[in-house]
């Protein structure tokens, strides 16, 4: 039997960051006529990213209920909490921080030889150096 390769996806996404979700259940209706409010999808920043599997866990997104015993050694009641479940980075996209809408981004080559994202769309660096 072959052995599964780990191999990372590559990503510009990182932790911290604010996104959109751009496809799937947690994104709205994809008609901006039929959406209430003018909701194109649900917003959050990334808590944390999984990149052998390329899944991400967004604040506030794709909440899931789970059942929980009581511990007292951990003084944790029992009962049903809510966490965020994980969603695939390719339904993500970045928030521009400039514009407050979802952008492609890309990666340029500063003259002190180090890198940096930026907006596709305005132009604008988005975070810092790496």
């Amino acid at each position: 039997m072959k052995k599964k390769s780990r191999t990372k996806i590559k990503t510009y996404l990182r932790r911290g960051d604010n996104v959109q979700v751009i496809c799937g259940t947690e994104s709205g209706p994809r008609d901006p006529k039929l959406s209430e409010g003018g909701a194109t999808g649900k917003r959050g920043s990334i808590k944390d990213i999984d990149y052998y599997s390329g899944r991400a866990i967004v604040e506030g997104v794709n909440m899931r209920k789970k059942a929980v015993r009581p511990d007292p050694n951990r003084n944790r009641p029992g009962g049903i909490i809510e966490t965020e479940g994980s969603i695939h980075i390719s339904n993500l996209m970045l928030v521009c921080p400039k514009d407050d809408r979802p952008v492609r981004i890309g990666v340029r080559k500063l003259d002190t030889g180090k890198k940096v994202r930026y907006c596709r769309e305005c132009d604008t660096n988005i975070g810092e150096e790496y």
